[in-house]
């Protein structure tokens, strides 16, 4: 543009002529500025992919700072074909750490690296109005530890999902070495939640915590195929694909 673009919109007799001259002289150096950031950006990118395929028990995800979890959870959903945005930082961020958009389809993301406590009700609530704020069509609250009761029981019959330490070393574990997706598939997958195993080793449900149980679907486009189906059934609806687990 500078090169070709330049001279021919500033040409005579415009006073701006000599401008475009010297536009279409210093070309080169004016796509340099622009270039600059593209090795910064590869280095920043590959920095991601480390921290995400490295990443496999709780422990390494609680040794992270909290700049750090930021960056594994918004990599972990940039590989489920999202386009992410980073919004947390040392700055205010409304509640919303990271912005996840595919097609139609955004979703806020709240972070907190926490070595053993517990997201309480208040924190869930403000995600959520943080969420109703932004007209975000979901919000996922993405912790290294636990959620109390209550906050399960917010988020039980609103589009949140609550992903604790357990549910994200699955995440991890699921997108670890995978190719990216497209992201016409992406809110799809990412709004099956992942769940956790207790002290017996049973699954739980991602809404209420309580143990889950393999059913088969009777009707449906997935009529025949297996899931896991909360034991509360039909007090909770909690599932999840037997792939996630």
């Amino acid at each position: 543009m500078l090169r070709w673009l330049a001279p021919h919109i500033l040409s005579p007799p415009s006073i701006f002529a000599p401008l475009g001259h010297l536009a279409s002289a210093n070309a080169w150096w004016g796509a340099a500025v622009f270039l600059l950031p593209v090795p910064f950006a590869i280095v920043s990118a590959n920095r991601r992919r480390r921290l995400v395929d490295s990443t496999a028990s709780i422990d390494n995800i609680r040794a992270l700072s909290w700049q750090e979890f930021e960056q594994l959870v918004a990599e972990a959903y940039r590989r489920q074909g999202y386009r992410v945005n980073v919004r947390g930082g040392a700055g205010a961020d409304g509640g919303i750490d990271v912005e996840l958009r595919a097609k139609d389809k955004t979703l806020v993301v709240q972070c907190k690296r926490w070595k053993t406590r517990t997201v309480g009700v208040n924190l869930v609530r403000e995600l959520y109005g943080a969420m109703v704020g932004e007209e975000a069509h979901g919000a996922i609250f993405v912790t290294s530890g636990s959620f109390t009761p209550d906050a399960i029981d917010f988020a039980r019959d609103k589009p949140i999902t609550l992903i604790d330490g357990g549910g994200l070393v699955g995440l991890l574990k699921t997108v670890q070495g995978e190719a990216m997706s497209t992201a016409s598939d992406a809110p799809a997958r990412a709004a099956v939640p992942i769940a956790s195993a207790n002290a017996e080793g049973e699954i739980t449900c991602p809404r209420c915590g309580n143990a889950m149980v393999k059913r088969m679907a009777k009707r449906g486009a997935g009529a025949g195929s297996e899931f896991w189906g909360c034991s509360r059934f039909p007090a909770c609806r909690g599932t999840l694909e037997p792939v996630q687990l």
